[in-house]
């Protein structure tokens, strides 16, 4: 069997993090970027609020996925698994409101702006590709 492409080999995990926080860092950040004046020339789609969010929650599950990797121990899984909750959160919990996938019986309305949720973007984007860094030097210093 081919162990490159296996997602229990922690090199594929570290390749899947890796760009996820490069997408996550760049659906962030070309936004801000266009409205600051600075031309990142970045995809109508990047603008829109639900891309997102849609980003955020994936990126949030893909952490928590990462996270259970053998070679993470201790304080980075906690704070591993405390992000990625709070990303996915962050991005569900308006969307489900929104589109009443759950009927609560107050009328609640949430609503957290999209620079926010670009700074947010930005900020796992960073935190996972630390994390893939930190991953793949486990791995590599396993291996010798």
């Amino acid at each position: 069997m081919n162990t490159v492409l296996h997602f229990r080999n922690p090199g594929t995990k570290v390749f899947l993090l890796f760009f996820a926080g490069i997408f996550a860092l760049s659906v962030g950040a070309m936004p801000l970027l266009e409205a600051a004046g600075i031309s990142a020339r970045a995809p109508y789609i990047f603008h829109e609020p639900l891309f997102a969010k849609i980003v955020l929650i994936i990126s949030g599950f893909l952490l928590l996925y990462t996270s259970f990797t053998k070679v993470v121990s201790g304080l980075q899984r906690l704070f591993s698994v405390i992000s990625a909750v709070a990303m996915a959160v962050l991005g569900s919990a308006p969307l489900i409101i929104e589109y009443g996938l759950v009927k609560l019986p107050v009328n609640l309305k949430i609503e957290i702006p999209l620079v926010a949720v670009q700074f947010a973007l930005i900020f796992y984007g960073i935190y996972m590709l630390i994390s893939a860094y930190r991953i793949h030097h486990a791995v590599k210093m396993l291996k010798y």
